[in-house]
């Protein structure tokens, strides 16, 4: 019953902005369809059974009857809720109720056929006037029916069908998908629309009038504008085209309808105005396609996300980047809500020349770096842990040897090189007091190396492409931490190197992130909310995660109690899982685009979803995904279909 009070309210919608004068009766009042609505069927007049006809399917819900000069327009809507997403009874019900109505009622040329209509012009003044004295719609929405009842209680109208537009509407609510995709099909001259039952609370709750004063697309879950039924229609005697209706934009922000709840009513504002402080850091990630709702990912509300790793997934042309950059820009201007108001250092490693564009750097105010002298050194040495350069040495060690597929020797070689290297810098393995001093850098460890005759190995290539091409800085005055690069947006750019250098200086600069970010004190805590201190950001971290560098999942699992996370961002779902790691357990947060490949476990794995039918159902969803379109999945496993807010967005709008 309530998905038919949403229903109706919605078909209005689509009707109202035309000249005709629509008002809805319940067909089972109407006809008595059915004898267990508690009203006998043998005392409507309208009924099947008055007309001694046998039963079969018909449809029962609601009746759409339009007035217009001499004309009454018929239009049925059958509405169906419930798991299945194909509903073929619906539009036979909805073809049969306007057949029986027209063929063996209204559109009869007899006298009891312009008897039929009398009656049944009474029966519709009388559900006007309940609108009217409940003030369902505005006041003068009658008038004209009103002005002219004596006329058309007559029965001297002819019963009409509008030209160019479906004959009725099948209306089904699919439950347990928020997610899943709306669907606008016509079959049988029937409009199907399918939308998620997610949808039904907002038509149901809000005001008939509230609606009426907002059509458009965007507000009817995007359904497409030639169904919304503007100026003058038309009927199969008079043929003149349809007005077509003004195109929306469903990006532009309009304003937010007083049913929303305060908090979202506000962010919604912030994104057309200059950003104002706000409870908590949020970031708007996009709008729920169906209702338009803004979706906020909150970083340090440990309340809804207990850690901020995020996954962003698709493949080239679904507007990824896009969507991650904005991502990365609304953290950069809302920073000042975070706890404390303490500043966020984002580092991000760009594969593809994504992030160094004028554009980006100006809206975050980043600093960029190539592969040449970076200004930190990686055998450098950052805690206290017992023997602390021997760590390091292996750390390394390990990092050069899954790069470059060392051997376990020549990760030994190394090992001991390193040691040496930290020996002649004056830093001795067990005593703390020289851990202070300047580590040998690579260029260092490179003039040890060659000093020794090494043979030309798959060690001496892999030092040699570190080094001769300088990708360390080799003076150690113009070195410094790591955490104190990372002010504000880092980009590193990797674009134009071999995947193994890449690879390799995304490894050690992570081994290095994740020594210093565990001498860092507790971020600052109030109440559910945790201060986030660093994001690291992996774009196209596909070729990268296969590598099974330890640093990465180390900083996914432990981040968390420094305030650190990690957004990783590539093409495919199934890239978050290896032979040695599944990176997507320690992800909780996700945006999905569509994919190219997309197998059953990984749907189980992120989306949280055992059914096989809802396995099934997300996998065509996600398959389908338009441009700028993603499935967000929040700490809560909950999965909505949404609008990305896109970064040439936020460079439109006035901050």
């Amino acid at each position: 019953k309530k998905s038919i009070i949403g229903a109706y309210k919605y078909v209005n919608c689509l009707l109202h902005q035309s000249d005709i004068t629509w008002v809805p009766m319940s067909v089972a009042e109407m006809l008595r369809v059915a004898g267990n609505i508690g009203l006998k069927m043998s005392d409507s007049d309208f009924s099947r059974y008055s007309q001694n006809i046998k039963s079969g399917a018909i449809s029962d819900d609601v009746l759409f009857v339009g007035f217009k000069g001499s004309n009454m327009y018929l239009l049925p809507l059958e509405v169906k809720i419930g798991k299945k997403r194909t509903h073929g009874k619906g539009i036979q019900q909805a073809k049969e109720l306007k057949r029986y109505l027209v063929e063996n009622l209204f559109g009869r040329d007899d006298l009891a056929g312009h008897l039929y209509r009398g009656l049944f012009i009474r029966q519709v003044l009388m559900q006007v006037d309940k609108f009217e004295l409940y003030k369902v719609y505005q006041n003068d929405y009658f008038n004209e029916l009103q002005n002219n009842r004596e006329w058309w209680l007559q029965g001297d109208y002819q019963v009409a069908d509008l030209a160019d537009y479906p004959q009725g509407f099948m209306m089904a609510f699919f439950e347990n998908a928020d997610f899943a995709k709306e669907e606008y099909t016509v079959e049988d001259d029937i409009l199907q629309i399918i939308l998620p039952s997610a949808n039904l609370n907002r038509f149901i709750s809000t005001p008939l009038q509230t609606l009426l004063s907002n059509i458009q697309s965007s507000e009817l879950c995007y359904i497409p504008e030639k169904y919304i039924l503007e100026g003058e229609a038309v009927n199969k005697s008079s043929v003149t085209p349809i007005k077509p209706v003004e195109k929306i934009d469903p990006d532009k922000p309009k304003p937010v309808d007083e049913v929303l709840p305060k908090v979202a009513e506000e962010a919604a504002s912030s994104i057309v105005a200059k950003a104002t402080s706000t409870d908590s850091l949020k970031v708007l990630v996009g709008h729920v396609m169906q209702s338009n709702e803004p979706v906020y990912w909150e970083p340090t509300n440990t309340a809804k996300f207990m850690n901020t790793n995020s996954g962003i997934i698709g493949t080239m042309g679904t507007g990824k980047t896009q969507c991650t950059k904005s991502v990365v820009t609304q953290l950069y201007r809302n920073q000042h809500n975070n706890v404390d108001g303490k500043p966020i250092g984002i580092l991000i490693f760009d594969y593809k020349s994504d992030y160094v564009d004028d554009k980006f750097i100006d809206a975050t105010n980043g600093k960029k770096f190539n592969l040449h002298k970076l200004p930190y050194n990686p055998l450098s040495l950052f805690g206290d842990t017992p023997m602390l350069p021997v760590h390091t040495a292996r750390g390394f060690s390990e990092t050069m040897g899954k790069a470059f597929n060392l051997g376990t020797k020549q990760q030994l070689k190394l090992r001991k090189l390193i040691g040496d290297a930290y020996d002649l810098a004056g830093i001795h393995k067990a005593n703390k007091s020289t851990w202070g001093k300047a580590a040998p850098t690579m260029a260092d460890l490179w003039s040890l190396f060659l000093d020794s005759d090494p043979a030309e190995d798959s060690l001496y290539a892999a030092l040699e492409s570190i080094c001769e091409l300088e990708i360390f800085e080799d003076d150690t005055s113009k070195c410094m931490s790591l955490y104190d690069l990372v002010d504000g947006i880092t980009v590193v750019e990797l674009a134009g190197y071999p995947g193994e250098i890449q690879n390799l200086v995304v490894a050690l600069t992570l081994d290095l992130f994740y020594s210093q970010m565990q001498k860092q004190g507790k971020p600052a805590v109030q109440g559910d909310f945790r201060q986030v201190t660093k994001l690291v950001l992996v774009d196209e971290a596909d070729n990268f995660m296969s590598q099974n560098f330890p640093s990465l999942r180390k900083i996914l699992k432990e981040g968390r109690e420094y305030g650190v996370g990690v957004i990783l961002s590539t093409q495919d779902i199934t890239h978050f899982k290896t032979s040695e790691n599944d990176y997507s357990a320690y992800v909780l947060s996700w945006i999905v685009h569509r994919v190219a490949q997309i197998k059953t476990q990984d749907i189980k794995g992120i989306f949280n979803k055992d059914d096989k039918s809802e396995q099934e159902l997300l996998m065509k969803n996600i398959r389908e995904l338009e441009k700028h379109t993603s499935l967000y999945i929040d700490g809560e496993k909950q999965i909505k279909r949404i609008k990305d807010k896109a970064f040439w967005e936020l460079l439109d709008e006035n901050y």
